[in-house]
């Protein structure tokens, strides 16, 4: 699952954003007794076939294999549609959702539809019906949202294009504010980088660039420009992304949290943005009352400062218009949408699907309120934060009995268990920007007319967060969202309904097999709050270092380990993860599991069924070009080392499968990385 931080937020310039808007061992060396055994825990009764296949993989040697390989007989997802399964579980369970939500959809623009006024439906239905509305579409144009593209247009001097920028970021929630890493009880601003349409990475690649530029010159000839200057203007763009891609972090230092916390006040960045009365654009943008300013990237500054001049007006002025267009496109009329769908890849969807799309984006609390009552019951959320619960009392119980870490830091970590906030399945109370503020097609109302009027109502919330102390009961991701994380700076975990669902979490699996799937994502999450980056929070979200000099010194130590031994996998010819890039997220796969292994004890079976029930989570099959994309930029590691690399550190795994030097899971017990 996905960490989160969030130290920083949305910036100050997305702010300056929209300135810039912004060797092989022979079978009979284990007992095939075992190999039977676990075949027969996968499947109920095991064929003949299968009890032959299994030859192919030895769960000593690949575990991952030997449970998601091709000697399993696949299974049917829906029997009664005799469809096969993908061997994936997460893309199964994505489909599953699909449908869910698709059916949701169909249901609340249907003539059968109980659309209450100010309630979740209605305001899901009149999103949707304006989206499918193409010949309102076509004809609003950029609707409202042509104001905020007029006042940049016009501008005729760097001063009144600050002022436009600064306009947009008030009526449009730009300039977002969140727990202060410093004090998380109060609000922050931040300044990110500048945003740009595309990874650092993809500026490396032609095709990737090429297809930018493509898609540049089709929203400015949607927007009014001819093909020619069009082609001229993608092409100074192109040149000033790449500008600030060379200077764009990669994922290793967006991932140390020191590096990106860098904390400015008004009068610093004042003296690095001499181009930008920065007093006078926040009171424009509505945000006072903050005393600085947190830079995730300081080398940006200059450059920022060095394009804020009036010969580069025009090009700042394109690159406003592009983020604004870029953001809303899937709103506007068929001229931007099909860009946006060309660019974005989703030309194989059909217009009603991409509509749909569309209305999910923008009524996103509203569908998760939807969806959570449907599929989500207050029996299963008690259930689940009864688990939640359990695995964190486990978690308390692993650090007490730490070797490596003292008591003064053990406190504090303790601290942090204790106090640590638990969101499970949705929120008691919806915060909604759509119910009341969008309109049917009926009403008059248009599909970027409400995207723009939900944004305006969100800008509203905003504004005065300065005065107000942090709400912890705030959700930051909708229950419709199968995904999980962990954010330090409120010290919370957050799983929403659509996480969990079958296979992850099925109130009728047994205890084993739920604590394999869902409960070692649980644990997972819980790891993040004493990762490499979640361990510089303590308990309050505060960023302090509470460690203690000697175990900051055994922690650092042991982060080393991780990176080698994690970074010694190969996963193609001659590629290996990156230990440094997937070290929070191989901490927090080991530490999970390593807990959740401590709950069931020496029960070999019930570790059977849980390992396998992991194994199985993470099933599927990726092509040589995606795991290589992977290894390059994504934190967390292949499934397949999230699977083997993790389980062969992991003691109770060998108790489980008997395994032993020679099997090539083996790793000799001192050179097992272990850190919870």
């Amino acid at each position: 699952m996905k960490k989160n931080l969030k130290v920083s937020i949305i910036s100050l310039l997305m702010a300056l954003s929209m300135i810039l808007p912004v060797s092989a061992v022979k079978y009979d060396a284990v007992s095939p007794g075992i190999q039977k055994n676990v075949v027969a825990e996968v499947k109920e009764k095991p064929t003949q076939e299968v009890l032959k296949k299994e030859l192919l993989a030895r769960l000593q040697d690949d575990f991952y294999e030997f449970i998601n390989g091709k000697y399993v007989v696949e299974e049917k997802d829906e029997p009664e549609e005799n469809a096969p399964v993908k061997k994936d579980n997460f893309a199964n369970a994505g489909d599953r959702l699909k449908k869910q939500l698709t059916e949701i959809g169909e249901e609340v623009i249907s003539d059968k539809a109980d659309l209450k006024a100010g309630s979740a439906e209605k305001a899901l239905a009149d999103v949707y019906k304006t989206a499918l509305d193409f010949e309102t579409r076509n004809k609003v144009g950029t609707g409202k949202l042509g104001e905020y593209l007029d006042s940049v247009k016009k501008a005729n001097t760097i001063s009144e294009y600050l002022k436009a920028v600064a306009k947009i970021h008030k009526e449009l929630g730009k300039i977002l504010a969140a727990p202060d890493p410093k004090d998380a009880s109060k609000h922050a601003l931040s300044m990110e980088e500048v945003g740009l349409p595309a990874r650092k990475d993809d500026f490396q690649d032609e095709k990737t660039v090429e297809d930018l530029k493509v898609f540049v010159q089709e929203l400015l000839q949607a927007d009014g420009m001819n093909a020619q200057q069009s082609k001229v203007q993608a092409e100074k763009l192109m040149k000033f992304y790449q500008e600030f891609a060379n200077a764009a972090l990669d994922k290793k230092e967006q991932a140390d949290v020191k590096q990106t916390m860098n904390f400015y006040t008004k009068e610093n960045l004042q003296a690095e943005l001499t181009n930008v009365n920065i007093d006078e654009f926040l009171k424009d943008s509505a945000k006072l009352g903050y005393e600085g300013i947190y830079v995730t990237n300081p080398k940006m500054l200059k450059l920022i400062n060095k394009y804020l001049t009036a010969e580069n007006l025009d090009l700042l002025k394109d690159y406003t218009r592009i983020a604004l267009l870029d953001e809303y496109a899937q709103y506007l009329s068929k001229a931007y949408s099909d860009a946006n769908a060309k660019y974005y890849q989703m030309e194989g969807l059909s217009e009603k699907e991409k509509a749909w799309d569309a209305a999910k984006s923008l009524a996103e609390m509203e569908l998760g309120e939807i969806y959570a009552k449907k599929y989500f019951s207050a029996t299963k959320k008690a259930g689940a934060e009864k688990m939640v619960k359990e695995i964190l009392a486990a978690y308390r119980k692993n650090i007490e009995n730490l070797s490596w870490m003292g008591p003064e830091s053990k406190a504090e970590a303790l601290k942090k268990i204790d106090t640590m906030q638990i969101k499970i399945g949705y929120p008691e109370e919806y915060k909604s920007y759509a119910k009341s503020i969008v309109k049917s097609p009926k009403e008059g109302g248009s599909l970027i007319d409400n995207a723009v009027a939900v944004a305006q109502e969100r800008a509203k919330g905003e504004h005065n967060k300065a005065k107000e102390a942090v709400d912890r009961n705030v959700w930051g991701m909708p229950a419709h969202v199968m995904n999980a994380y962990y954010e330090a700076t409120v010290n919370e975990i957050v799983f929403p309904a659509a996480m969990l669902q079958a296979p992850f979490y099925d109130e009728n699996a047994g205890r084993a097999t739920n604590l394999g799937a869902i409960g070692a994502v649980i644990a997972h999450e819980i790891t993040h709050a004493f990762d490499d980056a979640g361990s510089l929070f303590d308990s309050q979200g505060k960023f302090r270092d509470w460690w203690s000099e000697k175990d900051r010194v055994s922690f650092n130590k042991k982060a080393q380990e991780y990176i080698k031994f994690f970074g010694n996998i190969e996963v193609l010819p001659g590629e290996k993860v990156d230990g440094e890039l997937t070290l929070g997220e191989n901490i927090a796969d080991s530490g999970g599991v390593s807990v959740i292994a401590s709950m069931i004890g020496d029960d070999k079976q019930e570790l059977r069924k849980m390992f396998i029930s992991y194994a199985k989570s993470w099933s599927g099959t990726t092509s040589s070009e995606a795991l290589l994309e992977q290894l390059k930029s994504d934190e967390h590691a292949p499934s397949k080392v999230r699977v083997n690399g993790v389980l062969s550190v992991t003691d109770a795994f060998y108790k489980a499968f008997d395994v032993k030097p020679g099997d090539k899971m083996y790793v000799a017990p001192e050179n097992r990385v272990k850190m919870f």
